[in-house]
């Protein structure tokens, strides 16, 4: 596959979701995972979430974040090989950039008017590096907006 094809299922993907698996890292070191609501504009990822969420706390703390899309189980042909792109970010909290607000409120919703008057903030999360699995022997490198074939090997057997 190449990487103009695996830059349009990897679109297909993030696009046929509305939220995206969070990862933060608190004060001790460990992981913290949830999921937020989330919107693309000009090739960065935006998340809404709660300043009384514990993510809030930890990404103001460390500014970094893991997301994950993963393909629905239902619609995957094989639980192994199931579609993801996994991306390490950096984190800008308290957006409120009027293009960022109105495409947030044209992929989710105008309830995201009343979030944010209310205790919610927009994070922006650009894109550091990453992977995209897009079957077996299907994987792509990211880095920043870029993608490259990996370089890490196919699957093969390990056990005599």
């Amino acid at each position: 596959m190449d990487t103009l094809q695996a830059g349009i299922d990897k679109s297909d993907l993030i696009f046929s979701m509305k939220s995206v698996v969070l990862s933060t890292i608190d004060d001790a070191g460990n992981p913290y995972t949830s999921y937020a609501p989330f919107g693309v504009y000009q090739g960065d990822y935006y998340l809404i979430i709660s300043n009384m969420a514990k993510h809030t706390t930890y990404l103001r703390r460390h500014p970094k974040a893991g997301l994950l899309w993963v393909e629905d189980e239902s619609k995957a042909k094989n639980v192994f090989f199931r579609k993801r792109l996994y991306l390490e970010t950096n984190v800008t909290l308290d957006i409120l950039d009027a293009p960022v607000v109105q495409m947030m409120k044209e992929r989710l919703g105008d309830a995201v008017n009343t979030f944010l008057l209310m205790d919610f903030t927009i994070v922006k999360c650009v894109a550091v590096q990453g992977q995209l699995v897009l079957g077996p022997g299907q994987a792509f490198d990211v880095k920043g907006r870029e993608l490259t074939p990996s370089q890490a090997g196919g699957h093969r057997a390990t056990k005599a």
